[in-house]
């Protein structure tokens, strides 16, 4: 059951429910979790009890496990730096060169690719496969292997737009940042 069933099992031994006409007047009061009243605290408790109740049931209405483990670490959050923390990651991923053609409509996106293809099928591709394969007797293998070795830089700068977007979506949706602390 864990904590949260322990917890309802201590608040309906520790109330009882509150009669239907004094509900209206005790909105203030925190809800039982079993029959969604309000609680009513015990007459034979003090003071310093039914505060004590109070604060520990009226989280639980509210909050859900995670929300009390973050509660509970509240204490240990220590300030992440500027430059590492993930919204100001996300606007520096959306100003670099190659980054920023993620966010661009696809027709762009694709155009910027087929340039670096065209760029390195033409400076780097077909010169090494010259060498290799000469293109008026086998311009099958010639432009196959240029073209294959294009298509792998193409593919290496897209699985670097890919790997880079999501490491910063996963720390912006993460509920704890790690970060590195420098300056040591």
């Amino acid at each position: 059951q864990g904590l949260s069933g322990m917890l309802v099992q201590q608040a309906s031994q520790q109330h009882r429910c509150a009669p239907k006409q004094q509900q209206q007047q005790q909105q203030q009061w925190p809800r039982c979790l079993l029959h969604r009243c309000p609680l009513q605290p015990l007459q034979s408790c003090s003071h310093k009890q039914q505060q004590q109740n109070y604060k520990l049931l009226q989280p639980l209405a509210a909050l859900d496990q995670n929300n009390m483990q973050q509660q509970q670490f509240k204490d240990l959050e220590i300030a992440v730096p500027e430059d590492q923390r993930p919204i100001n990651e996300l606007a520096t991923l959306k100003q670099a060169w190659l980054y920023s053609w993620a966010i661009l409509p696809l027709g762009d996106y694709v155009k910027r690719l087929v340039l670096i293809f065209g760029f390195f099928f033409l400076f780097i591709g077909a010169p090494i496969a010259d060498q290799t394969f000469d293109m008026s007797q086998t311009p099958l293998e010639f432009v196959l292997s240029a073209g294959i070795g294009s298509s792998l830089v193409v593919a290496v700068a897209m699985v670097r737009i890919y790997l880079g977007w999501s490491y910063v979506g996963d720390r912006l949706l993460s509920a704890a940042v790690p970060y590195e602390e420098t300056g040591w």
